[in-house]
């Protein structure tokens, strides 16, 4: 398994490191190599997670205000039918 951050533009050092932990450890189980893409919304507080397959998959989501959350993010990409 091989996750990819390919971008991530979150202006906050710290909480994008702590958004692609959340990313990385969601998808610790995935077999072959994933890629995800992370941006902030400017101006809304939300963000966008895009992530890739090596077979095509894909998955997104718009994440907003309360959401925007570690934990939230971890448990929703754990749960998605990818």
């Amino acid at each position: 398994m091989a996750v990819k951050i390919f971008a991530n533009t979150i202006a906050l050092p710290d909480w994008r490191e702590e958004i692609n932990a959340a990313v990385r450890a969601a998808m610790n189980n995935y077999h072959g190599n994933w890629q995800a893409t992370i941006l902030e919304i400017q101006g809304t507080g939300g963000l966008d997670i895009h992530i890739t397959g090596p077979e095509g998959e894909t998955w997104s989501k718009t994440f907003d205000g309360l959401e925007y959350e570690p934990s939230y993010i971890k448990r929703t990409i754990e749960q998605a039918k990818i």
